[in-house]
């Protein structure tokens, strides 16, 4: 999505059965969406008098950056009652309309709030539509209104929730307590593809999504305006160079990160106003997207965004740069499954799929890791964390599962896996290696633009904690740490913080804020810093990579360099005999702590 997200409201009315709540439920939709829509948060289009040769402009129009269609007018479960071009009433077939809103990347919601609508849900959830909300009988022009208004103003509210799901629930709440039990209401997701019951009697809403997609109904709208600037290119691209990944990355990730990061967009925005032509410096917004992610994705992120000749060098880093962000969120998720275990001794209940997953990644070999797929991973912990009621420290993962099945986006993971397993093997053909880097290319993009959200998160080594208490004083805990961010510098220094609650020694740990250490994720031993366990200034950053059970030695690669290697083992040469095992040990308390009964 490079702009802002549309909500395109569509009405059509009939002189022979006309609605009177048509206006006015546009009117109470526009009130709803305005504070956001003046702010250039949204932008909220309508068209009031809908055919379907202007419909299906806007739509095109719009694009990448429709976010939700709401349609008020008469129809039934086939056809969309919308206007005809020389006057009087055109029926527009809910097949034809699938077809085309399912090829739209960033649509999240079509609200059908017409009479009978129900028909047309499982054609569009089967086009991949992500959410659909449709009526099963037909609806009082007057109940719609109150349902259309209470539904926006709950999506739009700053101070709740604003998840779709919230916003169908209070809307769900409001008409219930206004009507009584004479409308029937109803919330549930449907299969794409099965045969679903019809529903007779009094009106009823229904909010569907595809059984295994219900993380699509978890979206809410922007609290910020996404970045509205042009980038001006800082070189020509040539035929062996590239400037950027591939065409409109940056532009995605500069809008993605502005959502995430208040410092990134102000910058920005101050650049904007003191070019000559309101454009800003494409180095410049290349730096502020590195520096914005922690430090193992930005240092992928500085060497792919510096350019350099197609071939398999380029090949190698674009998928070594998904490798490490898929690890990222694995590794964050799997951290917060192993507290949960420590937390609740016995009691967190995982399925046979859940189970297996953790057990094959239990049981990697050097070439097991190559070709482990850790963003599969990462969705099957996200949804044993939600089974036993827990939320994801990164709340976005609860989204990774429904964006994943996006066409392009399983592509992508299909594309980056085989390419992770050949480049192991020494089997990519180097006459196809610039092809192949100018599809990597694309294929990062599309997945990377979704795994955005860690760059609103922090990354801190803490290396070691000390009491400071004067007399007669509260106690604070000075943490002797490094901010492992601004990679575009590549400079990480020590400094010492003063905190009135105290994280875990010799470990590295994601944080929401970092003046706060209430709230974190231990990465370690997952993730480690080995200057943390040698007391030596700066980072050294590794990422564990497999463990041979046998020999008991743990193996580690270096975010910057594939090459350097580390192995712990219960016995190491000084000086790390001692700082090193500890790791080891760590480890094996995770086995044993996440391990099937």
């Amino acid at each position: 999505m490079a702009g802002a997200p549309v909500i395109l409201a569509a009405f059509a009315n009939d002189q022979g059965r006309f609605l009177d709540g048509l206006q006015r439920e546009c009117d109470a939709i526009s009130d709803a969406l305005q504070k956001k829509d003046d702010a250039g948060i949204i932008k909220f289009k309508t068209q009031t008098a809908a055919d379907i040769a202007r419909l299906f402009d806007l739509i095109g129009n719009y694009g990448d950056d429709l976010a939700v269609l709401h349609y008020g007018g008469h129809a039934d479960g086939s056809v969309l009652d919308l206007q005809a071009a020389g006057g009087g009433n055109a029926a527009a077939h809910g097949e034809g309309l699938a077809q085309l809103l399912g090829t739209l990347p960033n649509l999240k919601l079509v609200f059908l709030n017409g009479c009978a609508t129900q028909g047309h849900v499982e054609q569009l959830l089967a086009q991949g539509v992500p959410a659909v909300i449709a009526t099963a009988a037909p609806v009082e022009d007057d109940i719609a209104l109150q349902f259309a208004r209470e539904f926006y103003t709950a999506l739009a509210d700053p101070g709740a929730s604003r998840t779709i799901d919230f916003a169908f629930a209070r809307a769900k709440a409001l008409v219930a307590t206004a009507k009584g039990s004479a409308i029937e209401i109803e919330s549930r997701g449907m299969r794409a593809g099965s045969d679903a019951p019809p529903l007779i009697g009094a009106a009823k809403w229904g909010l569907y999504a595809v059984q295994g997609k219900e993380a699509a109904l978890a979206w809410t709208l922007p609290d910020h305006r996404a970045a509205n600037f042009v980038i001006e290119a800082s070189a020509p691209v040539t035929a062996t160079q590239i400037a950027s990944p591939s065409d409109g990355l940056i532009a995605r990730q500069a809008a993605a990160v502005g959502e995430l990061d208040a410092g990134f967009r102000e910058r920005m925005e101050l650049e904007r106003k003191l070019s000559r032509d309101g454009t800003v410096d494409e180095r410049l917004v290349r730096e502020g997207i590195i520096n914005a992610f922690p430090s193992p994705i930005g240092e992928k992120l500085r060497i792919l965004f510096a350019g350099g000749q197609m071939g398999d060098p380029r090949l190698r880093l674009a998928v070594a740069t998904y490798d490490i962000t898929t690890r990222f969120v694995a590794f964050a998720l799997l951290a917060q499954l192993w507290d949960l275990f420590e937390d609740k001794p016995g009691a967190v209940t995982l399925s046979d799929a859940q189970w297996v997953a953790i057990e094959a990644f239990n049981q990697l070999d050097e070439a097991g890791s190559a070709r482990f797929d850790f963003l599969d991973f990462a969705i099957q912990l996200n949804a044993a964390l939600a089974a036993n009621g827990i939320p994801a420290y990164m709340s976005q993962c609860d989204e990774l599962a429904a964006a994943m099945a996006q066409p392009a986006c399983a592509a992508a993971q299909s594309f980056m896996n085989t390419m992770r397993g050949a480049i192991f093997d020494r089997s990519v053909d180097p006459a196809k290696a610039a092809d192949l880097a100018q599809q990597a290319d694309t294929h990062l993009d599309n997945a990377l633009y979704l795994m955005t959200f860690v760059a609103g998160y922090k990354l801190a080594t803490i290396k070691e904690i000390t009491i400071n208490r004067t007399r007669r004083k509260d106690a604070s805990f000075l943490h002797r740490r490094v901010v492992l961010d601004r990679a575009a510098a590549a400079l990480y220094k020590d400094d010492t913080q003063a905190l009135l609650h105290y994280a875990d020694n010799e470990s590295v740990i994601l944080l929401k804020d970092l003046d706060d250490v209430t709230s974190y994720i231990n990465l370690s031993p997952l993730v480690l810093d080995q200057n943390a366990l040698t007391r030596n200034p700066g980072t050294n950053l590794y990422f564990f990579h497999w463990y041979d059970e046998a020999a008991g030695t743990l193996h580690y690669t270096q975010i910057s360099e594939d090459s350097d290697r580390i192995e712990i083992r219960s016995q190491m040469p000084p000086p790390f005999d001692v700082s090193h095992p500890p790791m080891l040990k760590l480890y094996q308390e995770f086995r044993s702590t996440v391990a099937r009964r």
